[in-house]
């Protein structure tokens, strides 16, 4: 009876919740506002990390938020080195759980407590997500998203579910809008990868922490609710690049033995398609910015945002020239190529 009453006594775990904010003074304000209808039982402290905002943002913080610990980068260290910053500083304080919270996202009240009790009753579990949602249309956005090894494809759980087909069997990688990281896991794998920036290194945590012997899970109890790409916008050409780039990375990264010549041709093809997609659609900045992210990617340049490269006109030119053709010939798609053109207008001139 004793140890019964002990365990029930026991303390909740220790969550720190850090926030990234870089000139997103009203985001972060609406996010702190919905934190402190939190109903964890636990200790909780919030920890604002900027990144070199240039808005007014930490006085007002400072001023409106006495509770919260702000921590100020003084120069933009993107997503990841900002938030490893947080990270850091929660582990050096005690944490039990360290939850990453995109500062563009409102949280249901009873979210916290349910991720946390799920954490808690299965030891192997290292990173958790809650339900994504977006508020505008009241409807699910993000539950999870499975990487099909097979295939090497990463298929999205919601839209496999929207069609009624099974999902494949592979790892379950979460996105970084709101991840609950368990001490254990972020002691075993470090810190998010800084060649990211920012962009897919949430897929890449996932998988290094599942590598490294522990579970992912989403929780389906636990809601947040997130307006996407605050930060630079769905038709940035700077977000475009960094998701090309960063795919590229992630394949890179995790294929290991099968990242062979062949599956390197089929990453640069898949690129080129998209450059072209946007390039037809009239979006030339953003086919460039798709382009770049290629030329940086194959010449192994990845990290802080402000050293991007740009491709040679002269290898541009040639790329775009005849995009369907490079496209066919990294696949490996010879007969496509020969029938294509093989019915050109040279044959008909006799050529």
């Amino acid at each position: 009876m004793r140890n019964r009453s002990a365990a029930m006594a026991a303390p909740e775990p220790r969550v720190f919740i850090v926030v990234l904010n870089w000139n997103g003074l009203a985001d972060t304000m609406q996010c702190l506002d919905s934190l402190g209808r939190l109903k964890y039982r636990g200790e909780l402290r919030t920890v604002v990390v900027d990144n070199g905002s240039q808005d007014g943002s930490t006085a007002i913080l400072r001023s409106r938020y006495p509770g919260i610990t702000l921590i100020e980068n003084g120069r933009n260290l993107g997503y990841t080195g900002g938030n490893n910053v947080g990270l850091r500083f929660a582990l050096a304080n005690g944490a039990d759980y360290v939850w990453l919270l995109n500062n563009d996202t409102t949280v249901d009240p009873e979210s916290l407590s349910s991720l946390v009790a799920a954490a808690e009753a299965t030891k192997q579990v290292g990173l958790l997500s809650p339900e994504v949602w977006n508020p505008s249309s009241g409807e699910v956005q993000w539950v999870g998203t499975v990487l099909d090894v097979g295939r090497r494809r990463l298929v999205d759980v919601l839209e496999t579910e929207k069609r009624g087909v099974s999902l494949p069997e592979g790892p379950l990688l979460l996105w970084g809008t709101g991840i609950l990281i368990k001490r254990i896991a972020a002691e075993a794998v470090g810190d998010l990868d800084d060649r990211y920036f920012a962009y897919v290194e949430d897929f890449d945590y996932s998988l290094r922490i599942i590598k490294a012997g522990m579970e992912t899970r989403v929780v389906r109890e636990a809601r947040i609710f997130h307006r996407a790409s605050r930060s630079l916008g769905e038709l940035s050409p700077s977000r475009h690049y960094l998701m090309v780039r960063n795919r590229y990375l992630f394949w890179k990264s995790h294929l290991g033995r099968d990242w062979t010549w062949r599956e390197m041709g089929r990453r640069i093809a898949e690129i080129l398609g998209e450059a072209e997609e946007w390039e037809r659609g009239h979006r030339q900045e953003i086919s460039g910015a798709c382009l770049d992210a290629l030329w940086d990617a194959v010449r192994g340049h990845f990290g802080d945002m402000t050293r991007k490269g740009r491709m040679p006109w002269l290898v541009r030119r040639v790329l775009m020239w005849r995009p369907y053709l490079w496209i066919r010939l990294l696949q490996g798609r010879w007969a496509e190529i020969l029938i294509r053109f093989g019915s050109g207008p040279w044959k008909k001139r006799g050529r």
